[in-house]
């Protein structure tokens, strides 16, 4: 668990979950109302799933995103990239190990991604394949003949393709 970089007495573990060190005092001293005190036992922050999927937390009556708050407490950024990708899609796991920052193109180009098998007919290699066209692009294959022949299950430059997900 560590603290969150930006925000002091929030602490972050690597499968996501938000704790504060702030109590809530109502009343005390000379200035009635409500005063934060850092206390020394850490409440693990309630979170609530929003329309999209992701999970949120309130964090001094601001609402952050759980997967936003894992990357900036544990992921280098040195690319100074703006978003936070689930490298499995599923919005809900917020594992550091599941992370990444990426571009805005980046993050457009694994939401439509699709993970296929190819197989080399020829070495009977077998890949798995998160994004076909970024593959096709860099075997100089024409991922739409790739895709027709998959579609009839038959070859194309020697490469069978099937689709996983």
């Amino acid at each position: 668990m560590k603290e969150h970089p930006k925000h002091s007495g929030y602490f972050i573990t690597e499968d996501g979950r938000v704790f504060s060190s702030w109590t809530k005092r109502i009343g005390l001293g000379h200035k009635k109302g409500t005063l934060w005190a850092r206390g020394e036992e850490l409440k693990e922050l309630s979170y609530e799933t929003i329309h999209n999927g992701y999970l949120r937390v309130v964090i001094k009556q601001s609402k952050y995103l759980v997967h936003r708050l894992v990357a900036e407490t544990y992921l280098d950024n040195i690319d100074n990239k703006k978003e936070v990708n689930h490298k499995d899609k599923n919005r809900k796991n917020n594992l550091v190990s599941n992370l990444e920052w990426v571009t805005s193109q980046e993050n457009v180009e694994h939401s439509h991604a699709k993970t296929w098998k190819v197989v080399n007919i020829i070495t009977e290699e077998e890949t798995s394949i998160f994004n076909l066209r970024k593959w096709c692009r860099e075997n100089d294959i024409d991922v739409r003949q790739l895709h027709k022949a998959s579609k009839t299950n038959k070859t194309y430059k020697g490469y069978k393709c099937i689709l996983i997900e």
